[in-house]
């Protein structure tokens, strides 16, 4: 049974670089802020976990114009979370929000989460599977060894 926030929709904080798009549920986002400024640990970079392999066929596909480029380009860091346990992100590319519609968000497919453990669903966008949804409690656990 889904949770009732999926059966109604999801929000989530997607990240889009040339590479590749990953996301985390925005209501788990607690901060994000630019790299400079961080003065935390030092975020784990979803891009590098994720692996060269990562891209599906909607990352990077979008030509995002010069504005949002330019910002976009700026690494930053995202605290996901909760008040207790905290995971900082390292986020290149652009940053966005998305609202997602009831039953857009997929379980992976055998053998895919052994191969991508870090990815707990696949976000469809515009009907096609575009964004890997990265598990907070598995992102915990890499943290913690």
């Amino acid at each position: 049974m889904q949770p009732a926030a999926e059966r109604k929709g999801t929000s989530l904080l997607v990240v889009r670089d040339a590479e590749r798009c990953w996301a985390v549920p925005s209501a788990l986002v607690l901060a994000v802020q630019r790299r400079g400024d961080w003065a935390g640990t030092v975020p784990l970079d979803p891009a590098e976990l994720l692996g060269a392999g990562s891209r599906l066929s909607g990352a990077g596909a979008s030509a995002p114009d010069a504005r949002s480029a330019a910002a976009g380009d700026e690494a930053r860091v995202i605290v996901v979370g909760t008040e207790q346990q905290r995971v900082p992100l390292l986020a290149r590319g652009e940053l966005a929000l998305l609202q997602l519609a009831e039953g857009a968000l997929l379980e992976l497919p055998e053998p895919f989460p052994g191969l991508a453990p870090l990815v707990a669903r696949l976000a469809l966008e515009d009907g096609a599977p575009s964004i890997f949804v990265l598990s907070p409690e598995r992102l915990l656990e890499v943290v913690r060894g």
